[in-house]
């Protein structure tokens, strides 16, 4: 039956006439008959598409080249690592280990940058192996990097992760916590202060191993509106000019970070009492192209006006490439009706969508496999855990039964990445959709595997007798 697209900006996303929804040309009923639930399903062809929709926005408005570092901890699948290793995206890898994956997934070395405060030495030395960038985060790495390098006999590239005074945001309270973005820089832990980036240029640059190359700065997600991305600007552009003025140096590479984000993106529509929930077809962020314009016009003009040159720009997406690319099928268990509230418990928690997810970010949530009758019902989706555990508060939510399928927007990034066993909880399977195909990328979780890293001394064992486990699947 053909099915017709319905949902904004996701041509990924369809229903057919009896109400069933398809991903990338798949039956959601058919893949969580499959591959059972709660299921994470990625869609090959939305997150092909995100990324170069990305870096198309910003290459066609910036005049020198762009260098697009997907931000691995949206989603560390080194599937998806690989699919936008073809689709030539270099990487920012914290530590080691999403480095190491990185390399794993096929990525160009020369592409990926090791970011992260208090780097170990493995990551460094894993770094000045592979030929990987490294943004030094503190005055003392410099010297540290440098040692390593020298005793591989290398020369690194290297950037410093930079925290410029953000006077255009004193008095511009954050989306994301109750301080100004002016605060909020200053006391993260992340990056050096002017007068300490000074200090680093002049440091890196008496080291004969390392070449300096770049500068980097990440603002984060605390605004849903591109021209509040655009007063980054000002700071930045004073930090080159204090740079060149003091040490001579201009970078070839400026990184300005990611936290852009799109369409149903949870965080920016936190429903109070009365306000309605999100639905599928709404879209409350404003287009990337509009991201790329407020960001590339006023870094053009501000660095031309101290007569700076254009350097590469850097950027570091992750959500905006991952999270609508991904949905999380979940199954209708019990529903419970008390004197003035309704439940409908799911199998999907909210340990499975993401530490960093708030009790009040609102994924948009549609019935999958045809089975809502037309009433809509205000209730609570709740998920196992011995918390709340809420997944959609008091909103509405057509009629459903037990066993129905249900579909969780957005939350191809960072669901799976952050996810815990809470409640010894095994997480999710994920599977890649494309072109009506279907490929598990990552496999459920097995009390096995809950329990894998455990070990019973044997003091506490009766006559030092084995555990009896594993004892199921």
């Amino acid at each position: 039956m053909t099915a017709a697209v319905i949902y904004v900006d996701d041509p990924e996303l369809s229903v057919t006439a009896s109400g069933a929804l398809r991903i990338d040309g798949i039956g959601a009923a058919d893949l969580a008959e499959r591959f059972g639930t709660p299921l994470h399903v990625i869609s090959e062809t939305r997150l092909r598409r995100n990324y170069r929709r990305f870096r198309d926005a910003f290459a066609q408005r910036w005049p020198a080249p762009v260098a697009v570092y997907f931000a691995q901890k949206s989603n560390p699948s080194l599937a998806l690592r690989s699919t936008l290793t073809q689709e030539g995206a270099g990487g920012d890898c914290l530590g080691a280990n999403e480095l190491r994956a990185a390399l794993m997934a096929g990525a160009d070395p020369a592409r990926l940058v090791l970011n992260g405060n208090d780097k170990t030495d493995e990551a460094l030395a894993l770094a000045v192996a592979c030929g990987a960038r490294v943004n030094v985060d503190d005055l003392d790495e410099i010297d540290r990097l440098a040692a390593v390098a020298a005793e591989a006999g290398r020369t690194v590239e290297v950037g410093i992760r930079t925290k410029p005074d953000l006077e255009a945001f004193a008095a511009r309270g954050s989306e994301m916590m109750d301080l100004t973005v002016r605060d909020y820089a200053a006391v993260s832990k992340w990056g050096l202060d002017p007068a300490a980036a000074a200090h680093a240029v002049e440091a890196i640059r008496a080291r004969p191993e390392l070449r300096l190359v770049g500068l980097h700065y990440h603002l984060g997600r605390h605004f849903s509106h591109p021209d509040l991305f655009a007063l980054v600007v000002p700071g930045m552009a004073a930090l080159v000019g204090l740079l060149r003025d003091r040490t001579g140096w201009t970078p070839e590479a400026l990184t300005v970070g990611g936290g852009f984000t799109q369409g149903r993106d949870p965080f920016f529509r936190k429903p109070g009492p009365g306000e309605p929930w999100p639905q599928a077809a709404d879209c409350f962020v404003a287009p990337i192209e509009a991201f790329a314009d407020a960001l590339c016009g006023e870094l053009q003009q501000a660095l031309r006006a101290r007569d700076l040159p254009l350097p590469v720009l850097g950027l570091e997406p992750g959500r905006f490439i991952t999270a609508s690319a991904g949905l999380t099928l979940t199954r209708v268990g019990t529903i419970k009706q008390g004197p003035a509230r309704r439940w409908v418990m799911v199998d999907v928690s909210v340990a499975q969508l993401g530490m960093s997810r708030s009790p009040r970010d609102a994924h948009a949530i549609v019935v999958a496999d045809g089975s809502a009758r037309d009433e809509a019902v205000t209730c609570d989706v709740v998920g196992p855990l011995c918390v709340l555990d809420v997944v959609m508060e008091q909103a509405p939510l057509p009629a459903v039964g037990r066993g129905s399928l249900l579909a969780v927007l957005d939350t191809g990034g960072y669901a799976d990445g952050e996810a815990s066993n809470a409640n010894s909880i095994g997480r999710p399977a994920v599977v890649l959709v494309r072109d009506g195909a279907a490929d598990l990328i990552r496999r459920r979780e097995t009390f096995d595997d809950v329990f894998a890293r455990d070990e019973i001394p044997a003091r506490l064992l009766a006559a030092g007798e084995p555990p009896p486990w594993p004892i199921g699947p």
